[in-house]
C-alpha cells in the first residue's frame, strides 16, 4: 500500500512511534525516523533492518528540523509521507506550571509541528501526506491538562490555516486523534522490542492493543493513496469520549 513511498515518522525511535514506523515499512515504506537519543536511534533501525534509516534530531529547535529535512534532500531527494508523533507530555496543574515546562510542551507539540510541516512542503509533490498524531485534548477537561489542551487546540487550528496555505499543491494534511491518557500510555508503555507483531502493545491490555491496533491501521491508510479525497480532516480512534 505504501511501496516505493518516502516516509518520515517524527519520534520514530521509540514508543508509539516506533510502532507506527514498523507498520509503515511492513505496508513498503522506505523510512526514515528520528528521535533524541542516538542509542534509540540505532536500536530502532537494527529492528526495522533495510526499511529505515535514522536521523538524531530534536524537533523543538529549528536547527535541527533544517539539518533533518537538507539531509533528506540529499539522500532522498524528497518526501512522500510525513507523520508527526505528539510529545508524551507531563501533565501540569494551573500553580505548578514552570517556564520551562511550558516550553518544552508548547515547543514540541506546536513549534515543532509547524517547522516540521513546513520544512517538509518543498520536498513534497503532488500526492503528498502529513498525518498529524494527536489526542482529543482540545476538547476535553481534565484535570491537569491545561498546557496540553493548548497545545492541542493550537495544532487543529493551524491545520485549518494549512488546507488554504496549501490549496492546489495536491499535499494534504490530516489529524489522528484519540483520547489523551491513551496516547500519552501508549507512548509510556510501548517499547522497542516488546512487540512480536505489527498490531501488538507488549505487554499491554487487550484495550491497549487493539486501540494502537486502531491507530496503526488508520496512520497507513491515511499515508496512502486510498485516502486521497481527505485533506483537513479529524479520525478518531478509539474511545474517544469527551469530558465536559
Amino acid at each position: 500500500m505504501l511501496r516505493n513511498k518516502v516516509i518520515l515518522v517524527t519520534g520514530g525511535s521509540s514508543g508509539l512511534g516506533f510502532a507506527v514506523a514498523r507498520e509503515l515499512a511492513l505496508q513498503g515504506g522506505e523510512l526514515i525516523i528520528t528521535g533524541s537519543r542516538q542509542d534509540q536511534i540505532e536500536d530502532a533501525v537494527a529492528k526495522l533492518g533495510f526499511y529505515a534509516v535514522g536521523v538524531v534530531a530534536d524537533v523543538s529547535k529549528v536547527t535541527d528540523i533544517e539539518r533533518l529535512f537538507k539531509r533528506i534532500e540529499i539522500t532522498h531527494g524528497r518526501v512522500d509521507v510525513v507523520v508527526v508523533m505528539p510529545d508524551a507530555c507531563k501533565p501540569v496543574p494551573l500553580g505548578e506550571i514552570t517556564e520551562s515546562m511550558f516550553d518544552r510542551i508548547i515547543n514540541f507539540n506546536v513549534k515543532g509541528v509547524t517547522f516540521t510541516v513546513q520544512a517538509a512542503l518543498p520536498l513534497m509533490g503532488d500526492g503528498g501526506s502529513i498525518v498529524i498524531i494527536g489526542d482529543t485534548a482540545a476538547a476535553e477537561s481534565l484535570d491537569r491538562m491545561s498546557l496540553i489542551h493548548a497545545a492541542r487546540a493550537a495544532v487543529q487550528s493551524l491545520v485549518r490555516g494549512w488546507i488554504n496555505d496549501i490549496g492546489r499543491s495536491g499535499i494534504r494534511v490530516n489529524l489522528l486523534s484519540t483520547n489523551s491518557v491513551d496516547i500519552a500510555s501508549l507512548q509510556n508503555a510501548t517499547q522497542i522490542g516488546a512487540t512480536d507483531g505489527p498490531h501488538s502493545a507488549g505487554r499491554g491490555s487487550k484495550k491497549s492493543c487493539k486501540l494502537q491496533s486502531e491507530i496503526l491501521q488508520a496512520t497507513a491508510f491515511l499515508a496512502s493513496d486510498k485516502s486521497s479525497d481527505m485533506n483537513g480532516l479529524e479520525l478518531f480512534a478509539g474511545n474517544t469520549k469527551f469530558q465536559h
